[in-house]
């Protein structure tokens, strides 16, 4: 009688499930470095604490929706919280492909041949045999880029960050450190610009190298974890978060989402020093709002988890060499 009289609700859609951009890898190096920035800026006094966050290059920009719960928390007692900014910071590599590679598919072609040199199949031989590979192009044309004008871009777009923010100490934030190239721009820079009243943290989450890669002893440089902490753990292979596409980069995740970063992100990188990001023309609305959820979720683990134990979870990752 109650369907017969339209009572009987319909049946409810089952919502499309969509696959997590984030892999596990990409959540446990999240959780890590969470926990290790919720420490880092807990132990502070007041006046220590950034009244300035700065998010290095296209990668690192999601993670703003991941940090700022974890900020605002050590915050919420204060009358102010931090400003945050982009600032990109091209990389050698990234200028040669930006200014020498006009088609695609040139790169491509240096990947899938470095690919087919895997040294018994570890992703880190691969690396090494890639870094090797584009020494090549690097040295060739090197003469022919104008890198002070590129210096002196960056230069200008950190000088511009510093003169709009308050006054306070600066926490720089990147997604994964390699050579240390990020690293180093931000340290020599920050030497020539940066006033003494103002001290600045390098956090990254990541850090490839085993120890932190330094120039310059004045920067506090931190790390969510690093390889060498992780001794033979399966996570000692981790290359990048799973939906990055490095310019320049033939060691990207074996793991890659439908998206790509310049979609999910909203720009991309161009040619000009002066101007570095522009928007991108296809943006992924979809595909933002979902990184921005699983984010914000790792966060939100992170927040209730009062008892991390990181040499714990270390121990607990799966080893590497499991045969």
């Amino acid at each position: 009688m109650k369907e017969q009289f339209g009572l009987i609700p319909p049946a409810k859609v089952e919502q499309e499930r969509h696959e997590p951009i984030l892999n596990e890898d990409d959540r446990k190096v999240l959780e890590f470095g969470l926990h290790e920035l919720e420490n880092l800026l807990s132990e502070k006094e007041t006046k220590e604490l950034p009244s300035t966050v700065v998010l290095m290059d296209i990668s690192a920009r999601p993670l703003y929706y991941a940090i700022k719960p974890i900020i605002e928390n050590v915050y919420k007692d204060k009358k102010e919280t931090p400003q945050y900014y982009f600032l990109s910071a091209v990389r050698d590599t990234e200028i040669i492909k930006l200014n020498t590679y006009e088609d695609e598919k040139d790169l491509e072609e240096i990947t899938e041949g470095i690919y087919e040199e895997k040294i018994d199949g570890f992703g880190w031989s691969t690396k090494k045999v890639g870094e090797r590979t584009f020494q090549k192009p690097k040295i060739k044309i090197r003469e022919n880029i104008d890198y002070d004008g590129w210096k002196e871009a960056f230069k200008n777009r950190f000088a511009k960050i510093l003169d709009n923010s308050p006054a306070g100490n600066l926490l720089i934030v990147d997604d994964y450190l390699s050579n240390g190239e990020t690293l180093n721009k931000i340290q020599e820079t920050a030497g020539e610009i940066l006033t003494t009243d103002r001290k600045l943290d390098f956090f990254v989450f990541f850090d490839s190298n085993g120890e932190s890669v330094s120039k310059n002893t004045d920067t506090n440089i931190h790390a969510g974890i690093n390889r060498k902490e992780l001794g033979g753990k399966e996570l000692m292979n981790f290359n990048a978060l799973s939906f990055t596409n490095k310019y320049g980069s033939p060691w990207t995740p074996q793991t890659k989402s439908k998206y790509t970063k310049e979609e999910i992100v909203g720009v991309k990188k161009t040619v000009d020093p002066q101007e570095t990001v522009v928007p991108n023309e296809k943006v992924n609305i979809e595909g933002k709002r979902q990184l921005r959820k699983e984010m914000e979720a790792v966060a939100k683990k992170v927040l209730a988890d009062k008892h991390f134990d990181k040499e714990k979870e270390i121990n607990n990752l799966e080893d590497y060499f499991d045969f």
